[in-house]
């Protein structure tokens, strides 16, 4: 029998004419360069070569080199609803125990078709269904007679129609099963009661699109899956597959690795089931997925995920060798199964950041640098996008740290800790808020807009300098008006945003645009956040300046006073040049959870007013808060001077609008009006020709009106 066992599961193939084919195969005993659709639809298992292609009616299978034509026939097992783990589909089709002399008793995955096929006779069933016997001329299923080539064609109307993709596993099945190029001969596979007719199918071919477009050929996903005990060696079928499945259903299986591995799809270890990878090395480009809490992986070598899209890993991996993130594309997602999850790097070995982030963000997941451990990189393409845990800072050789994290953008921080050793975490939030929360009011003036929220395992003994990095190239990383030349690190404790000495900020670890502050003799933990001098802390919710007849309203609220000496109210008609107009103190009475102020500008008699609170703290320190404005659309001055001898009148003017000036006798008649134009003016009224008498003039614009009283002599 020369027996040949495909699993296969795609490799990535460049895109030539899919799978899907057209015009169809000639069944003709004869098998031409490229009637399957070329190299893209050809496999050679090593003594044959397979062809594949499909159109909307049949699949199409071509062997050359039959072998023995009277013993060799073609096996095939479909699965046309692929499922995660492979073998955990809907189908319950098994090999066939002792079917023409041969027992193929496990496979990789749940079948639901299979067909036997040789010459004049063929046998089909699926996993509803009992066994067909045709012969060779029935229209579903065809096969040609030449003795040293095979083609085949099966309707797909025998599986329910044209599936969207499938797992197949084929083979030839003769009377010797120890002769031709038979896979389990290579490699042991065999029951462990050394029956060596009792194979046990661990590879498969995955296709994943059936549709007539450009994609992977049908034998470009390679794939292993250990679906029992046994020979559980997985570099003896391969270095290279697609997906790698390790599941026994219930039961535990320990699989080895004896070579280094790459997997181009993905790693599947089930609930009880064990890889050993004997030191040996896996790169990955797919996802992990890792059903148990502890043990499935051991004895582990160097992994590295090097996929060129998003990767997931799910479940709680403790990486003994260590990780590399080499990825030019996408992120690597934790997530969880119920069960604690994140990434552990232990036993002194190392994560290497090179290229693609680790998203512990969105699932609350963790990655862990234990003790002994360490990471290594980090960039604003390579970062931990969620919360990084390094222990055991502040032993002996292990007083610094850098936790290269971020968000939307690469924000470092580096903790060195003089005092007890302990285990820090460290997450960055894109805000900077009233309370240093997500959900507090956000800071949109002198401040850097990132919040490190830094937390220790053990409360107290720690001495911290702590220094944190921004960029000024990456907004809005940065609000205006910020200074790099007098900024200081501030920490939110005790319900306040308690400032530190202000000084220069130094160059980054990024090049120009990067900047770092520090702050020394940190001893409690909560967020921090960097401002300069010109920003006011961050208690301050509102401030807004209101009109209010011929005055200003200036209102202000704050959620905290605990180290506040008071408020200066500046003002400013350019918006440059400010004055001090009234200091307030520092209430002491709580209106609900904020503190509220009022304070009224008189008679303000300008176009425009700018306002700004400058803060003075208990200590000295002085802050400001954004600069706010309001114009006086409907204010307008209005003056007369008169000139005795002849009854001359000096009209000035600041008008917002255009208004009119009007002459009034006292009996209320209307006498005469003036035009007067936008702005400041000074206009000449002649107004001697009324007899003496009482007179009112009268000054409009808009709905404001003046009146001034003016005696005729």
């Amino acid at each position: 029998m020369k027996q040949i066992i495909l699993f296969l599961t795609i490799l990535v193939h460049t895109s030539i004419s899919a799978q899907f084919i057209s015009p169809a195969p000639v069944l003709n005993n004869n098998i031409s360069a490229a009637e399957y659709g070329g190299a893209n639809n050809t496999w050679n298992d090593g003594g044959r070569d397979w062809y594949m292609a499909w159109d909307a009616t049949n699949l199409y299978i071509g062997i050359a080199d039959n072998g023995n034509p009277g013993n060799d026939e073609f096996v095939i097992y479909i699965d046309t609803d692929p499922a995660i783990p492979v073998n955990a589909g809907t189908g319950n089709i098994d090999g066939i125990g002792d079917f023409d002399g041969n027992n193929y008793g496990r496979l990789p995955f749940s079948a639901n078709f299979c067909a036997f096929v040789r010459n004049n006779y063929h046998q089909h069933r699926t996993s509803s269904g009992t066994w067909s016997g045709a012969n060779n001329d029935n229209a579903l299923i065809q096969k040609t007679n030449n003795p040293n080539k095979q083609e085949i064609q099966i309707a797909w109307s025998l599986m329910g129609g044209k599936p969207n993709s499938f797992n197949f596993f084929i083979y030839l099945n003769g009377g010797n099963p120890y002769g031709g190029n038979s896979n389990y001969n290579v490699s042991g596979d065999n029951d462990q009661s050394g029956n060596k007719l009792n194979l046990s199918g661990r590879r498969y071919f995955n296709v994943a699109s059936t549709a007539n477009v450009a994609s992977p050929g049908p034998f470009s996903r390679l794939s292993y899956t250990n679906p029992r005990s046994g020979y559980n060696t997985v570099n003896g079928y391969g270095n290279t597959f697609y997906d790698v499945t390790l599941n026994a259903n219930g039961s535990s299986i320990t699989t080895s690795l004896t070579a280094a591995t790459t997997i181009d799809g993905s790693l599947y270890v089930g609930g009880q089931d064990i890889l050993d990878m004997n030191a040996n090395t896996i790169a990955i480009k797919g996802d992990i997925n890792r059903q148990q809490p502890v043990g499935a992986l051991s004895d582990m070598g160097l992994f590295t995920f090097n996929g060129t899209t998003d990767q997931t890993q799910t479940g709680n991996i403790t990486y003994l060798a260590g990780l590399t993130v080499n990825k030019t594309g996408g992120k690597i997602l934790l997530t969880s199964n119920g069960s604690n999850a994140g990434i552990i790097i232990d036993n002194n070995s190392t994560l290497t950041l090179t290229q693609g982030k680790i998203d512990s963000r969105t699932n609350n997941t963790l990655v862990e640098i234990r003790s002994g451990s360490f990471i290594t990189g980090g960039d604003m393409n390579s970062y931990i996008n969620g919360r990084l845990k390094i222990f055991d800072i502040g032993s002996i050789d292990n007083f610094t740290k850098n936790f290269p994290v971020g968000n939307n953008t690469y924000n470092p921080a580096i903790i060195n800790n003089t005092g007890t050793a302990d285990n820090f975490d460290v997450i960055v939030g894109d805000y900077l808020t009233s309370d240093g929360t997500a959900t507090g009011t956000q800071g949109n003036y002198g401040v850097v807009n990132r919040t490190w929220d830094v937390t220790e395992a053990v409360t107290g003994g720690s001495n911290v300098s702590l220094t944190l990095q921004w960029n000024t190239n990456t907004s809005p990383e940065v609000m205006t008006p910020f200074s790099n030349t007098s900024c200081y690190v501030g920490h939110f404790t005790g319900g306040n945003w308690q400032p530190d000495v202000a000084g220069v900020a130094a160059a980054g670890t990024l090049g120009p645009g990067s900047f770092i502050r520090s702050r020394s003799n940190i001893t409690s933990f909560s967020p921090f956040g960097i401002a300069s001098v010109g920003a006011l802390p961050l208690q301050l919710l509102h401030f807004n300046v209101s009109k209010q007849n011929e005055n200003n309203i200036i209102q202000w609220q704050t959620t905290s006073e605990n180290h506040n000496k008071g408020y200066y109210i500046q003002k400013s008609t350019d918006g440059i040049h400010f004055t001090n107009l009234l200091f307030v103190p520092s209430a002491t009475t709580r209106t609900g959870n904020t503190f509220t102020y009022s304070c009224t500008d008189f008679n303000v008699n300008a176009p425009k007013t700018y306002y700004r609170l400058q803060l003075i703290e208990l200590t000295g320190t002085i802050s400001y808060s954004k600069i706010i404005s309001i114009s006086n659309e409907k204010q307008m001055v209005f003056d007369i001077f008169t000139e005795a001898s002849s009854n001359t009148f000096q009209v000035k003017t600041i008008l917002a609008n255009k208004g009119t000036l009007t002459l009034i006798n006292s009996t209320g008649i209307l006498l005469e009006t003036i035009p007067l134009q936008k702005g400041s003016s000074l206009q000449i009224a002649y107004w001697n020709h009324y007899p003496a008498g009482v007179y009112f003039a009268v000054l409009q614009t808009g709905e404001e009106k003046q009146t001034r009283k003016i005696i005729l002599h």
